[in-house]
Order: C-alpha cells, then sequence, then structure tokens
C-alpha cells in the first residue's frame, strides 16, 4: 500500500475517498443518439476517478456496442424503448433508479435532460445541474462540481452539489470532442422491462383550437401600438386594426398613464422590448424610451401630426397626419 501511495504521489493524483453511502456507480441516460456517446466518454473519464463502474440506460434500440465501446461497463436495454412519452419514462426510470440506487446520473442536454431529468430529479428527490459545459468530482466528499454558462454566456457559474445523493447533470455535448470508441472494451448487457403501470399526469383527452385572445408582444410579427396623440377613442380603432392584421395592440409611457392600456401592453425600456417584423405606432411623439423599446422592429410606420416628433427620426415609413383618420383608412382598405 506504501509503494501504491508513493507512486501515486510521484503521478500527482489523488484517490477520492470511497463511497459510504448505499448510492453506486455513473449512470448514463442515452435514446441511441450520438450525444449519449459523448455523455458515456465524460462518465468513463470521471469513473475513472472515483473507482466506480459506468451504467448507461438505452432507451431507444437495441445497439449497444457503442456504448461500451464508449465507455459503458453495463448496459440497461429498455424492452420496448422509453421515447417520446416523458411523463411515461420518468415514472419507469424512477422505479427502476429507486431499486439501483445510482450515485451520479448523466445525459445530454436535448429531449432527456429538458423533459426527462427535472422530472426524475424531482420524483427522486435528486440534486439537478441543467447545460453544463464540464463536470468534475469534489475530491473531498465525491459531489459533482458543474459549469454552466448563464445569462445566455455572457458568463460562467460554478455549482457545487451538497452531499446528498443521487446527483444529475445534463451536459451540453456541442462543444465535447467525438468520444474514442474502443472496440476490445468488453462489457454487460441487460434487458429491463420498464414499469409501465403507473399512470401519467397527462391524458390526451382530444384535438381544441387555441383560445382567441390577444397576441403575446413577445410572439407577435405585427404589433399597432397608439400614444397620446391617438387619444382614448383611438384605441378601440386600434384593437379592430390589430385584430385584422392579425397583430397585437400596444401603447406608448403616456397611453399607460392615462390608464389607456394595461402595463402588460407598455412597450417602452421599462416595458416590452420587441421585435416585430413590422411595428405601426399612431400618435406616439418618440421619447428615447420608446425608440429603445422598438430597436429590434425590421420596419416601423409612424403616423403624427407634428413633422417634428421624434417617432419620425426612427421610422422607414412616416405619416404627418390625424392618427385616427389614418387607422379608418387602413380598416377601410382591409
Amino acid at each position: 500500500m506504501e509503494d501504491f501511495e508513493y507512486l501515486q504521489a510521484l503521478m500527482g493524483g489523488e484517490e477520492l475517498p470511497e463511497a459510504t453511502t448505499e448510492f453506486r456507480d455513473i449512470w448514463v441516460l442515452t435514446d441511441g443518439g450520438p450525444d449519449g456517446l459523448k455523455v458515456t466518454d465524460q462518465a468513463r473519464i470521471l469513473a475513472e476517478a472515483l473507482g466506480a463502474r459506468v451504467q448507461a440506460v438505452l432507451m431507444h434500440g437495441t445497439e449497444t456496442g457503442d456504448l461500451i465501446a464508449a465507455g459503458a461497463d453495463r448496459v440497461h436495454v429498455a424492452a420496448g424503448g422509453l421515447v417520446g412519452d416523458a411523463e411515461a419514462a420518468v415514472a419507469a426510470l424512477a422505479t427502476f433508479f429507486e431499486e439501483v440506487k445510482p450515485e451520479f446520473v448523466l445525459c445530454a442536454d436535448g429531449w432527456l435532460g429538458r423533459e426527462v431529468a427535472p422530472r426524475l430529479a424531482q420524483r427522486l428527490g435528486a440534486g439537478l445541474a441543467m447545460r453544463c459545459l464540464e463536470i468534475s468530482i469534489n475530491e473531498n466528499d465525491r459531489t459533482l462540481i458543474a459549469v454552466r454558462p448563464v445569462y445566455e454566456g455572457e458568463y460562467y457559474e460554478v455549482v457545487n452539489f451538497a452531499p446528498h445523493w443521487p446527483q444529475m447533470a445534463t451536459l451540453i455535448t456541442a462543444p465535447l470532442s467525438p468520444p474514442y470508441l474502443d472496440s476490445y472494451r468488453a462489457g454487460e448487457t441487460e434487458t429491463f422491462t420498464p414499469d409501465r403501470s403507473a399512470a401519467g399526469r397527462v391524458r390526451v383527452l382530444g384535438e381544441a383550437a387555441p383560445p382567441g385572445g390577444p397576441v403575446p408582444l413577445d410572439r407577435a410579427a405585427i404589433v399597432v401600438s397608439g400614444g397620446a396623440a391617438l387619444g382614448e377613442a383611438g384605441f378601440e380603432k386600434l384593437d379592430s386594426l390589430a385584430g385584422r392584421l392579425g397583430g397585437a395592440a400596444a401603447g406608448a409611457r403616456e397611453a399607460f398613464e392615462l390608464g389607456w392600456i394595461e402595463k402588460d401592453r407598455l412597450v417602452d425600456i421599462t416595458g416590452h422590448k420587441i421585435a416585430p417584423k413590422l411595428y405601426m405606432a399612431f400618435g406616439i411623439a418618440g421619447d428615447v424610451m420608446h425608440t429603445a423599446g422598438i430597436k429590434g422592429a425590421k420596419f416601423v410606420v409612424a403616423v403624427h401630426p407634428d413633422p417634428d416628433a421624434p417617432i419620425f427620426a426612427q421610422a422607414d415609413l412616416g405619416i404627418v397626419g390625424d392618427p385616427t383618420e389614418v387607422i379608418d383608412r387602413l380598416l377601410a382598405a382591409l
């Protein structure tokens, strides 16, 4: 033992403490695609430091050769498959994992990572780090350390799990290099029959048309908006115009302060910042806060009685005139 410790010290490595819980091994969830092989390769690297095995759950298909070559020591093939129905997959995996007690569970940030992993973590009472770029093991207590992007990659945060098992993580596989497939690796394959007796919480009763109502501003391709110069009566016509165009009605700060629109229809830097294909401003002078809210609009039409209104500097098409009259003409033309 002393010789081994001396050799290990020379190599600069430290042996991780042995597991002191009933939870064992690194488990990988995969649908049989290439992303699952990358996650299996990462699991193999972690397992070598842990002195643990890599066990993969193949949820679609029966081909296990590449998973074993990528690093799996045992592949559990789900009889009949477990893809397509997240509720059924979660129910079956929860029952299975409660029996086998995995120490760590990894999967790619795809359908499994977004639809199955969060629900499975809740069912198992597990910790979960999503969309990780890197994962490693804390040398002191065998807990996961995850690095993941936040604010669309503006910076990265490091997450360290508390000593509680199982621990789960989903991996962004795009930056990972293709795994080395060792065709000489030996592994075991076994088939398990998922427990499909648990009824899902979601039942499909039929199809129905989505309920009518205002189009959300952040998804509307066309937004028609009003300001103080439109007048309170003009906002009823604005709603009609939005409906005829299949778009959404909104308003500027002055319209909100006058009580003509609700806060969820306010367009400016403190309300909604939008990027429609077409934005039509009726009676909006166009202060800095409003123009900042429409900066992403592809084409801006401005209608205002004041030829010196700042909104015209932001417009692709400007009309000097009565906003209500222009709306009437548009409705007549439509």
